[in-house]
């Protein structure tokens, strides 16, 4: 009997620190998710400073954007989230939007354009992103 209960508390204990592993992984995970976007919000706020240049406007997801790769010198806007940023982009001179194969950039062109940017451009897929 005594036995018997030693090995449940070892069974316990085992389910407990593997229910543990997967909480620490998957907190780090996110907080990695958080480091990287904020990383790119900084580049913005830096960038933002000249009207005389161009931005590189990903609109996939943030999914998309950490998993799937993305051009160093993009930024990560995802459509359903552009319209939050539309102050930001009025201040470059040019807007280059990019997606996965270039029709969610092309919704996003469109939608610019109804809020009074003019100087956008689809670039198609997000791999044709040439840097300045």
């Amino acid at each position: 009997m005594a036995r018997c209960k030693s090995v449940c508390i070892m069974s316990k204990l085992k389910i407990a620190s593997f229910i543990l592993s997967v909480f620490i992984f998957i907190s780090c995970s996110n907080s990695s998710k958080e480091k990287k976007l904020q990383k790119q919000s900084n580049r913005i706020s830096h960038s933002t400073s000249s009207a005389d240049k161009e931005i590189i406007v990903d609109v996939r997801t943030h999914e998309e954007w950490i998993e799937d790769g993305h051009a160093v010198c993009a930024v990560n806007f995802p459509l359903d989230e552009l319209a939050n940023h539309i102050d930001t982009l009025k201040q470059f001179k040019k807007v280059v939007l990019v997606c996965r194969s270039g029709n969610r950039a092309e919704q996003a062109k469109n939608m610019l354009k109804d809020e009074g940017l003019d100087n956008i451009e689809n670039g198609g897929a997000w791999t044709n992103s040439i840097c300045p």
